[in-house]
């Protein structure tokens, strides 16, 4: 568990991307609903339902090109050590195999990834007014998701129910009557990335 996800644990979450050493894809969410989370079973299997899928479409073919290159590596070795073939005569394949990965790479990284963000995002936006009248926001937080990023940091995703709770105010009427009024109030009322932030420094406290 990454240092966002640990962060997160306190409050009900679901991990969309979990921080791996190595991206893959058709991993999906655990469907099971996060503990603390109070909204009924049936509204969470709808809204499971619609995001598995999509958690599902992430990085994939990372692993099919991850694959293919291993495959590739060790057909080298064996026609070098079998048919005593000069690795130098196999620099265009290699070349070729290195240049396909790395397309791979860019298109599953900055165009297909990023679709699925917005198709999950559209989800979180159909489900928000359902789950504030439970009491729960939600927020799709992400980090490190691009191919530039710290060493040895891992791409994140996760989507977080922060509480919200409710405050009574005293608002006066035109005879000087005050009548209690309920409003609501998000416990977490800030943008995604100061959220994010927020966690950070929390888990580094404790």
């Amino acid at each position: 568990m990454g240092l966002f996800q640990s962060s997160l644990a306190r409050q009900p979450c679901v991990i969309v991307e979990p921080m791996t050493g190595c991206p893959r894809g058709n991993v999906g969410i655990n469907t099971s609903k996060p503990l603390g989370l109070s909204v009924d079973d049936a509204l969470w299997s709808e809204f499971a339902q619609k995001i598995d899928p999509l958690a599902r479409m992430l990085n994939r073919g990372l692993l099919v090109a991850t694959t293919i290159l291993f495959a590739v590596a060790i057909a080298f070795v064996i026609t070098n050590m079998v048919v005593m073939t000069s690795i130098v005569s196999l620099f265009p394949v290699i070349i070729g195999v290195i240049v396909v990965i790395g397309i791979t790479l860019a298109f599953v990284l900055h165009v297909q990834n990023p679709k699925v963000d917005k198709l999950i995002e559209e989800v979180i936006a159909e489900f928000r007014p359902r789950f504030g009248e439970k009491g729960h926001k939600i927020e799709y937080l992400t980090q490190f998701t691009g191919t530039c990023k710290p060493k040895g940091a891992r791409s994140e995703r996760v989507i977080v129910f922060p509480i919200m709770q409710e405050t009574v105010v005293e608002a006066g009427n035109a005879q000087g009557d005050s009548t209690p009024t309920t409003q609501t109030k998000d416990e977490e009322d800030v943008p995604s990335a100061s959220l994010f932030d927020k966690m950070k420094e929390e888990n580094a406290s404790s």
